[in-house]
Order: C-alpha cells, then sequence, then structure tokens
C-alpha cells in the first residue's frame, strides 16, 4: 500500500465508515483544525471548519 496522510476537516466518522463498509484502515490521517492550531498557535482554530480556516 502506498503511505498517504489525510488531512481532513472532519475525519474522524469518514474514517470509521470507510473502515466499517469497505475494511479500508487508515493510519496517517490528520484533522486540520487542531493542525492549523498547532501551527498557527491559535488554540480556537481546532473548532473550526474548512470555510473557517481558508479565511
Amino acid at each position: 500500500m502506498p503511505d498517504y496522510t489525510l488531512v481532513v476537516v472532519g475525519i474522524t466518522d469518514s474514517l470509521v465508515k470507510l473502515e466499517k463498509e469497505y475494511g479500508i484502515r487508515c493510519r496517517n490521517a490528520v484533522e486540520l483544525g487542531p493542525l492549523a492550531a498547532t501551527v498557527m498557535k491559535m488554540p480556537r482554530l481546532s473548532f473550526c471548519g474548512v470555510d473557517q480556516l481558508a479565511v
């Protein structure tokens, strides 16, 4: 399997569905909000959606 990292907002539910319905497991998923909060040193970004992070 190739190595990919998924960076998505709200990825948890999608990962559960992928594994349950298709048997696809992802080990390199990154939730975009908390990543942005860490990189930008702005904790409030943890709770933002992609539309808010794009501004």
